[in-house]
Parts: C-alpha cells; sequence; structure tokens
C-alpha cells in the first residue's frame, strides 16, 4: 500500500499547479483587501446550481475509466494541461480538477476499503500529500463511498508559494480507488470567509458523479 503514497503525492502536486496556473488573477491580488479579492474572484456572479453530466468516456487522458460528472451553470470546462489531468472546470479563480492516474495493480472494494480503515495507512497518506505546502492544517478526513467505490476525503488548508507570493488557500480532496486506477478529485479556493459558500457546491459536483461501467 505504501505505493500509493508515491503517485498520489505525485497527482495532487500535479493538479496544484495545474488549478494555481490558471488563477494567475488570485496570485496578482494576493496583497488586495477582502472586497478587492472578492470582486476579482466574482463571489457575486457564482452560479450554484449543477448543469447537464460531461463524459470523459475515450478521451486520451481518462486511462479507459468511464466517468460522468456535473458541470456547474456558468463555469468554463478546460482541458487539463498536465499530463494527468483530465478536465477542469474553472470560474473565476476558483476551480475543480479531475485526474487520473493508473495504480500499481487491480484492487478489489473490500481490499481499499480495509487500506483506508487503517489509522496509519491515512494519516501517512495525508501527510505525504501536504509535505510540499508551507503549515499544512488537516480540517478533517473521512472514508466515504462514491459511486459504491470506497474514496478518502480531506480537506485541508495551508499556504503554498507561488514565484515569491506566500497564498494562503483550502483544498478539498477526494480520492477514488477505482479498481486498478485512482481517480482524483479536487477543489481549491482561496481562504477568505466569503469563499465557505463554494464547498457545498464542490461537494454536490463530486456526489453526481457516475461510474456506469460497473453496471455491465
Amino acid at each position: 500500500m505504501k505505493y500509493f503514497l508515491f503517485l498520489l503525492l505525485f497527482i495532487n502536486s500535479t493538479i496544484l499547479y495545474s488549478q494555481l496556473n490558471s488563477s494567475r488573477k488570485i496570485q496578482k491580488s494576493a496583497q488586495n483587501s477582502t472586497s478587492e479579492l472578492n470582486k476579482i474572484m466574482g463571489i457575486s456572479n457564482l452560479n450554484f446550481v449543477l448543469g447537464d453530466y460531461l463524459s470523459i468516456k475515450d478521451h486520451p487522458k481518462s486511462r479507459e475509466v468511464n466517468l460522468e460528472i456535473k458541470v456547474p451553470v456558468g463555469w468554463e470546462v478546460k482541458e487539463g494541461d498536465r499530463p494527468n489531468v483530465v478536465k477542469k472546470f474553472v470560474n473565476n479563480g476558483n476551480s475543480y480538477v479531475i485526474s487520473i492516474k493508473e495504480n500499481a495493480t487491480f484492487f478489489t472494494r473490500k481490499q481499499i476499503k480495509k487500506a483506508l480503515e487503517e489509522d496509519d495507512f491515512a494519516k501517512d497518506l495525508v501527510k505525504e500529500l501536504t509535505l510540499y505546502l508551507i503549515t499544512p492544517q488537516l480540517i478533517n478526513q473521512s472514508i466515504v463511498s462514491i459511486d459504491s467505490y470506497p474514496a478518502l476525503q480531506f480537506r485541508f488548508k495551508a499556504k503554498f508559494e507561488r514565484m515569491g507570493l506566500i497564498l494562503p488557500i483550502i483544498m478539498n480532496s477526494w480520492i477514488i480507488f477505482y479498481e486498478d486506477k485512482i481517480i482524483f478529485l479536487q477543489s481549491l479556493r482561496f481562504d477568505t470567509p466569503e469563499l465557505i459558500i463554494l464547498e457545498q457546491l464542490y461537494s454536490s459536483i463530486t456526489n453526481s458523479v457516475i461510474l456506469p461501467e460497473q453496471f455491465k
């Protein structure tokens, strides 16, 4: 199971850089007041309604994973700009990313659930995934099911250094262990009280996930 840690650390760092690259307005505004930041990020214009399903089936980066997920109305769907990033939904610096990586081998749902229930495994995993961040603080973590597949859900706050700027961020992550693949769903937002309203939206997006191949 330790092999997971190295895979996930690589995936997580790749996704974070992808998200921050699409949030240059946040970087340029790190020293601005909260009201200015909210204006830049379009808080008053955010839409919290989910739209149609998006399928990544046959996408060149999907690694043959057939996943369907709802996109928030008014959010732009972009192609991933990193090797494992399939798609990302963006809106004024706020982002939600879908990434997929090959796992070491095939694991059953029972095997994965048992591994996740081991305290050391979950703790080590979260620790490894936050090594490259400044003063990471775990807010919560839990084992959940996403369309019947076991997943590790966790949220942490941290600071991230980018081109000399220190950015306070909140990240939500859902790691789905899907047979011989790892599906990584991750949201990133700037750490201001006004942006807490995004948490429900990110959870709703994740809750919309369908993995139709399991029913065949």
